[in-house]
């Protein structure tokens, strides 16, 4: 993998400066975009250590809190736990990205205390148990006691590999609504003539180029909210807003496409002049704390309005035409 390029998509190999939700080439939702639940993603013994390298590299990139020493550590340890508290759609994701490097994986549910007291130690305990039985008051004390520490010990030992490598996955609380625009574009993408694929791909990286910036550590994302600003919240609409348009494209008879591509490319235009106006601002360091939020001000704006004038009404919810193709 080109290191100017640490993610790279599992599914068509396409390289990326930074994860997006999911990839714009072919729509495959990445592996580090996770939502909760109740699920766990249990790796394998992983015995070469060329793939432990491999595999290491890859969860620095889907999960970047990982603590790379201690992960490094658990992989040497037999099988191990990845992640916890994860939702099917996201662990069968995850799941398929580690067994595309050749590495056993699987989805399931960590043991609680219950499962966990049946190991080894019970074998221990019920020697331990014979021996009370047959034996003096005080040496029956003691067998008694290791008859009782032995599964628990053995419960303690099994719990404790099985503490997840990344301990707290920065759950995306828009990850079921990137889940279904990511099939959706999947789809949209193998109906599109080229050119209008290409338009798409355009969008979604200027997108993805934007959810980033927003997502760093800066004065000009932290200005705009980061994550939880309205501006954040505009990507989503702006994507859906695109890929209802390729819908209408692709449905479209071949007269009728030429107004509908112009919208589309209102919308790039849009798009275009936010990362300029991010970079710029990046670049310059330097601007009023009234003029920034003006600025934010009108670009939220200006994308309300071309999302109000193109989107269909059932797109305004995000999920009716993204069910379409779950």
């Amino acid at each position: 993998m080109d290191s100017s390029h640490p993610f790279e998509c599992f599914r068509c190999g396409a390289a990326h400066e930074f994860e997006p939700p999911f990839c714009p080439e072919c729509g495959q939702v990445s592996p580090g975009l996770v939502a909760s639940g109740d699920l766990s993603v249990i790796v394998e013994d992983v015995a070469s250590e060329k793939l432990r390298a491999e595999l290491l590299a890859k969860i620095k990139v889907w999960f970047r809190q990982v603590d790379s020493l201690e992960a490094d550590q658990k992989l040497k340890r037999g099988r191990w736990v990845l992640v916890s508290g994860i939702e099917e759609e996201s662990g069968n994701r995850l799941v398929e990205a580690i067994q595309s490097l050749k590495i056993p994986a699987r989805l399931g549910r960590v043991p609680g205390w219950p499962q966990a007291l049946w190991n080894g130690g019970l074998i221990i305990s019920a020697v331990a148990g014979l021996f009370a039985a047959f034996s003096g008051p005080l040496w029956a004390f003691l067998f008694f006691l290791i008859a009782i520490a032995a599964p628990v010990v053995g419960g303690m030992r099994k719990l404790r590999q099985m503490n997840p490598v990344v301990v707290d996955p920065l759950r995306d609380p828009h990850a079921n609504r990137w889940f279904a625009l990511g099939r959706w574009y999947s789809d949209l993408l193998g109906r599109l003539e080229p050119e209008d694929a290409a338009s798409l791909k355009t969008v979604a990286a200027a997108v993805f180029d934007l959810r980033n910036r927003l997502s760093e550590p800066t004065l000009i994302a932290t200005a705009a909210g980061e994550r939880q600003g309205e501006l954040y919240q505009k990507l989503h609409d702006t994507l859906a807003t695109a890929l209802d348009i390729c819908r209408r494209i692709a449905e479209a008879a071949p007269a009728d496409r030429d107004s509908l591509r112009k919208e589309l490319a209102q919308l790039i235009d849009l798009l275009a002049k936010t990362q300029t106006w991010f970079r710029g601002l990046e670049e310059e360091r330097v601007k009023k704390a009234e003029d920034l939020a003006e600025d934010l001000n009108q670009i939220t704006r200006s994308i309300d309005r071309i999302v109000e004038e193109v989107r269909v009404p059932e797109v305004r919810s995000g999920t009716r035409e993204s069910n379409r193709v779950m």
